[in-house]
C-alpha cells in the first residue's frame, strides 16, 4: 500500500484497488505459481509476460511485492517513471 496514515475506508479501498490490478494484470495466477522463491530466471520471466501478453516489468513487479524475489532481483526488467508537472494549470 502507497498511503500511510490513512484512514480506514482509504485503507480499504487501496486493498481493492490492489486486488483488481492483480487480477487485471495478471488473471491467470498459476502461472506465478511456477517460480521457486528466489530463483526466477530471466527466461521464466520473458515466457510467463509472453504467455499473458504483458510487460516483463509487471510479473517482476508482482514476484518482488509477493516477496518471491527480493527487490533488486531482475531489477532491469522494470520500467522507471519520472512524473512531470502539468503547466498552465
Amino acid at each position: 500500500m502507497e498511503g500511510k496514515g490513512l484512514d480506514g475506508l482509504e485503507e480499504q479501498r487501496e486493498r481493492e484497488a490492489d486486488a483488481f490490478a492483480r487480477r487485471a494484470l495478471i488473471p491467470k495466477s498459476g502461472l506465478l505459481r511456477v517460480f521457486v522463491k528466489g530463483a526466477v530466471s530471466h527466461a521464466q520471466v520473458e515466457s510467463v509476460a509472453q504467455q499473458l501478453g504483458i510487460a516483463q516489468g509487471i510479473p517482476v513487479g508482482r514476484l518482488q511485492h509477493d516477496g518471491v524475489i527480493p527487490f533488486s532481483h531482475l531489477d532491469g526488467l522494470t520500467g522507471r517513471y519520472a512524473w512531470t508537472e502539468m503547466r498552465g494549470q
